[in-house]
């Protein structure tokens, strides 16, 4: 029968008991008496000597607290960043924490203190002392005796030789991060940020092919508004579906209507095939077309997905050229449902200055990101919204073969044939073109063919009347900024008139009156 109550494991805590006696330690500090003592010694000096000697005696006091108010934040951080809690603890708390973790551990953390000059406790310094000079034995291959202390048999003198604690700076180390894996641990709505050759498309395509290896079953559709024949590769592979359409230079009309279709097409493969991944590419081009047109559709489908699309298996990329996410068609308050992303390359570093005016990054210096970017196997650097942080960029893998610094296809790449266009783009295209047809020719084919600007005219008047917009003339005339008259017309209302005659006159629709033409 156990007859006493001793019981030497009694205090043993928890690391996040030990870390709140520590943190309790350092805001127990009487800072504000060392303050208040420096003045009033500093007023008796004062009167004692000169007004000068008594500010100095004052000054050296204010300084003093402040050089120890740095060094408790300090430790702070490290009690809560880093779990390092030995170098505060001082007295029975110092040696029931020794007592708990063992030597090793104690002394671990009292170098990791020291190495960064933290402020130690009386008996966190002593221990660190008395036993830095502490000799280790090496064991014995064939026995299992010990190794006699130099000096125990022989007639030289045993000198104690301390084991050198050796810390090699690496100015890399704090600055690298492994941005696919971090993209695609989980699958995060996302607003990747880059100018033109800055990478996003290299970044995007490494990260596909990895959220496909990492979530079996998950599918991508992509959205390419640029059907360039040199980005083929980048979705080759991994894209389960490829929405192409080079709408550089097209109207505005054609250009929403294009990219609604899509978002039609995207969520009927969502409820046939489960949870999707939908990128988005230069969503800038689609979103600026939409808000010029003052049309809510696309902007509302982008916040629903970011919003609430999680749980019924969507998920949106957006690529953009600029963190400033207004010309994409969504706000601000739909970004921040967002995971951020940016690229910054050597070329492009002078953009940033106009980037540090969003409020989407993390402010940092020309100078911090130049040197990011000098760390950088591919000259880039990263900014990932997760940790708030920029980073030197790791090298990624070139999926489409062509290298945008210098301009050149990699080895074993080459360039398409003249003239050669992709299957997937005439799909696509041919899609779309069969789509504008029906809408435009829904009982009849037209007698005469349309001209361009006779299709771009009954597109945007097919586009405002379903959303409940006007159309007359007088509306056409002040949004369709990329409509140019011809000579022979004093004004473009009046072109745009003119062209609502034609499409009467071609079976397109019928005129309410001068100004209005309604289509069929």
């Amino acid at each position: 029968m156990n007859m006493t109550r001793f019981d030497p494991n009694k205090n043993q805590k928890t690391p996040d008991e030990w870390s709140a006696i520590a943190l309790n330690r350092t805001a127990d500090n009487n800072l504000q008496w060392n303050v208040i003592g420096g003045i009033m010694l500093g007023i008796l000096t004062a009167g004692a000597a000169s007004p000068l000697t008594g500010g100095l005696v004052a000054a050296y006091f204010v300084w003093d607290s402040w050089r120890k108010s740095a060094g408790i934040q300090r430790n702070q951080a490290a009690i809560v960043e880093s779990g390092c809690v030995a170098q505060v603890l001082d007295g029975d708390d110092f040696i029931n924490y020794t007592s708990q973790v063992g030597r090793e551990a104690v002394l671990a953390e009292l170098r990791y203190a020291s190495a960064r000059n933290l402020p130690m406790s009386n008996a966190a310094f002593d221990y660190l002392e008395d036993n830095a000079a502490t000799p280790t034995t090496p064991a014995l291959t064939h026995s299992n005796q010990s190794v006699p202390a130099i000096g125990q048999f022989t007639k030289l003198n045993a000198v104690d030789v301390p084991t050198t604690q050796i810390d090699t700076y690496n100015p890399k180390e704090d600055t690298q991060i492994s941005i696919i894996d971090e993209m695609t641990d989980s699958i995060t709505n996302s607003l990747i940020i880059g100018a033109p050759r800055s990478g996003k498309g290299m970044l995007v395509s490494n990260a596909l092919r990895e959220a496909k290896r990492k979530h079996p079953g998950l599918k991508v559709f992509v959205i390419d508004p640029k059907a360039s024949v040199r980005e083929v590769g980048y979705w080759d592979g991994v894209a389960d579906v490829v929405k192409r359409y080079p709408c550089e230079n097209q109207p505005d009309e054609v250009i929403v209507s294009w990219v609604e279709k899509c978002f039609d097409d995207y969520y009927e493969f969502v409820g046939e095939n489960g949870r999707t991944l939908l990128f988005l590419d230069e969503g800038v081009a689609v979103g600026s077309a939409a808000e010029r047109l003052k049309n809510p559709l696309i902007q509302n489908k982008i916040t629903s997905i970011a919003s609430l699309g999680d749980e019924s298996g969507k998920n949106i990329w957006i690529a953009s050229q600029s963190p400033f996410v207004n010309g994409l068609g969504i706000k601000l308050s739909a970004s921040s449902q967002m995971l951020v992303v940016a690229i910054v390359n050597q070329n492009n570093i002078g953009m940033f200055k106009q980037w540090a005016r969003s409020s989407i990054l993390a402010k940092t210096s020309v100078d911090e990101l130049a040197l990011l970017i000098n760390n950088s196997d591919c000259k880039r650097a990263v900014y990932f919204g997760k940790t708030g942080k920029w980073y030197s960029m790791p090298s990624l893998t070139n999926h489409s073969g062509y290298d945008r610094d210098t301009n050149t296809y990699l080895p074993g790449f080459a360039p398409p044939p003249q003239g050669e266009k992709l299957i997937s783009d005439y799909d696509a295209i041919a899609k779309l073109e069969e789509s504008l047809k029906a809408e435009i020719t829904p009982h009849s084919e037209p007698t005469e063919e349309l001209t361009e600007d006779e299709i771009a005219l009954l597109t945007w008047i097919k586009s405002r009347k379903k959303i409940g917009k006007e159309y007359d003339a007088n509306t056409a005339n002040k949004n369709m900024d990329k409509l140019v008259k011809p000579d022979e017309f004093d004004s473009k209302a009046e072109y745009i008139r003119h062209l609502m005659r034609q499409l009467k006159n071609k079976g397109m629709g019928t005129l309410s009156n001068a100004n209005q033409f309604d289509p069929i």
